[in-house]
């Protein structure tokens, strides 16, 4: 009978249908959202690039200036050290009250060409020797500084400009009071060169 034959017909396309407008509308929806992701993906990946090429030409600017602005004007030396210098207050110090030194403490004045206490970038490293009567003088303690830890001594207030700088005083001096060479070498991070300073002290233990 032909209409046993047309009902699967007939279902067939209104399954068809049904499934088609249940899924259709979701997939509009999701197509929608991600074409919206992607381009706000996009727009950001975009904005990124642009801040990126601006911070390049900033820099490229900034270098252009330096290079042209290179030769130094005539007649003018910029700033540069020239010597170190230890404040008259330099010398052993006793911490803690006890009576005896615990502690070398320096106050270094890098100094340039004009006689101007300036900053400075690099290196020190503090030597203690020990002056005994009839011996050699014999290194007894070191320490260094690193470039961070010499800005960390930077010091700059009512007593003026200058860097803080400390050698501790281990067990190697005998007890009483000795007399000691201490010595401060400082590599300039710009030239890589050496500069020292000396100073002699009576330290009591």
């Amino acid at each position: 009978m032909w209409y046993l034959r047309v009902i699967p017909v007939w279902l067939v396309l209104v399954l068809c249908v049904v499934a088609g407008c249940s899924r259709g509308p979701r997939n509009f929806v999701n197509d929608n959202d991600r074409l919206r992701a992607d381009n706000l993906e996009l727009n950001r990946t975009v904005e990124q690039l642009q801040e990126t090429l601006a911070r390049r030409d900033s820099e490229l600017e900034a270098l252009r200036q330096r290079d042209e602005a290179a030769a130094p004007m005539p007649g003018v030396t910029p700033p540069s050290l020239a010597q170190l210098k230890l404040d008259r207050y330099s010398g052993p110090v006793d911490t803690d009250g006890d009576g005896a030194d615990d502690v070398i403490r320096l106050y270094l004045k890098p100094m340039d060409q004009h006689g101007r206490v300036i900053p400075i970038e690099g290196a020190a490293k503090l030597t203690m020797v020990l002056l005994a009567d009839g011996a050699e003088p014999a290194t007894l303690l070191e320490t260094t500084y690193d470039p961070a830890a010499m800005r960390a001594a930077y010091r700059s207030g009512f007593t003026g400009v200058h860097y803080t700088l400390e050698l501790p005083l281990g067990e190697g001096l005998p007890a009483g009071e000795s007399s000691v060479a201490l010595r401060l070498t400082f590599t300039d991070a710009g030239t890589a060169a050496d500069h020292a300073v000396t100073a002699a002290y009576s330290v009591t233990r």
